[in-house]
């Protein structure tokens, strides 16, 4: 009896043992499944910075925007770093910003929903975000220029069905005063198409995304998250990234983090 039940024993804990294995083995396949995912962004070599400007000491467009151009020019000029460039909220950052758009010369009742993406220039070449058609953001898209934007690929091919999106003029509803309602002629033109990007994890589906340059939105761009691209571990290059942000403010709280994390 007793043999018996040492038998039955081992024959439940091999079958535990074999369920377990197999448990395992799904979920090492499923892990590698989704590991393979293109984000459409190359997470591998980027080092991301939150910054948040506190209203007391950051009042006023204007103050927020000389120093975010201040520090993005300081961080290019970091041995090492070969793009820097920001974004309102980063991609699987567990935060999102959407909202309705409209496309000028369309009624109300055709406006969609799109992410609402603020960014500098060269963020999307800090993320690795290829350019499908038009052109990037530059310095010389600023507060006193044509306002601009750029469209992810989904949004053209969703919104812009067999038409060029590309000189087209699109306003978000998120930053939109009333006197912009009312005047389609100064929404920002869309200039670009870039890639599409998992803004919700790996197994989401790509967003739609509505970009604009930050320097145009400032009402945007008191907390940011600061992306740079860099060729050496970007690990290393946290302590060297902080001294540069206290130049600027030494007061300025700032958190590292790999974007591959």
């Amino acid at each position: 009896s007793s043999g018996f039940s040492r038998g039955a024993l081992v024959v439940a804990e091999v079958a535990l043992t074999l369920v377990l294995l197999v448990g395992a083995g799904l979920l090492i396949k499923s892990l590698w499944r989704v590991m393979r995912i293109n984000p459409g962004f190359n997470p591998e070599g980027a080092l991301t910075m939150q910054v948040s400007l506190p209203e007391s000491e950051y009042g006023g467009a204007a103050r927020k925007i000389a120093f975010y151009r201040q520090l993005l020019e300081r961080l290019k000029s970091v041995p090492g770093v070969e793009a820097a460039g920001m974004i309102n909220n980063l991609p699987m950052g567990g935060v999102n910003i959407n909202g309705q758009f409209g496309v000028a010369g369309r009624p109300q009742d055709q406006y969609r929903y799109a992410g609402y993406r603020v960014v500098s220039p060269d963020y999307f070449r800090a993320m690795n975000i290829p350019l499908r058609t038009g052109r990037y953001f530059t310095d010389q898209d600023s507060e006193s220029s044509e306002p601009v934007a750029i469209i992810s690929r989904r949004v053209a091919e969703t919104f812009f069905r067999n038409e060029n999106p590309l000189g087209k003029r699109v306003l978000s509803v998120n930053d939109a005063s009333r006197e912009e309602f009312d005047q389609a002629e100064k929404w920002p033109k869309i200039v670009g198409v870039v890639g599409d990007v998992k803004h919700f994890g790996l197994e989401s589906k790509e967003s739609a995304d509505l970009y604009f340059c930050y320097a145009q939105r400032p009402r945007r761009v008191g907390d940011m998250s600061v992306t740079v691209r860099t060729d050496i571990e970007p690990a290393a290059l946290a302590l060297t990234l902080r001294q540069e942000v206290k130049k600027l403010d030494a007061n300025l709280p700032v958190s590292f983090e790999a974007m591959g994390q």
